[in-house]
């Protein structure tokens, strides 16, 4: 269908490993992929990934990173929009 998430998500299980470190972009990536292929439950395993390997700065003692927000919060919408399309 085009959204090349099956290649998104070997390129990131390819990253872990040998050991690449994930940032946000990373994530964000994975998480438009998702998005783009309708698939929220990959999207919820980007999420608890995200969380657990790349904790939000704020729990690293530093001011709360933007962009860690606005990923969560644009992919909090695509879950409720796809949701309500049922």
């Amino acid at each position: 269908n085009g959204t090349f998430i099956g290649e998104a998500f070997q390129i990131y299980q390819d990253m872990k490993k040998i050991g690449t470190p994930c940032n946000i972009t990373t994530y964000r990536n994975l998480l438009n992929v998702c998005a783009a292929d309708n698939n929220w439950q990959r999207g919820m395993y980007v999420l608890k990934e995200m969380l657990n390997v790349a904790p939000p700065p704020a729990r690293q003692e530093k001011k709360p990173h933007k962009k860690f927000f606005a990923t969560l919060l644009q992919y909090v919408i695509f879950c409720l929009q796809f949701f309500l399309k049922k």
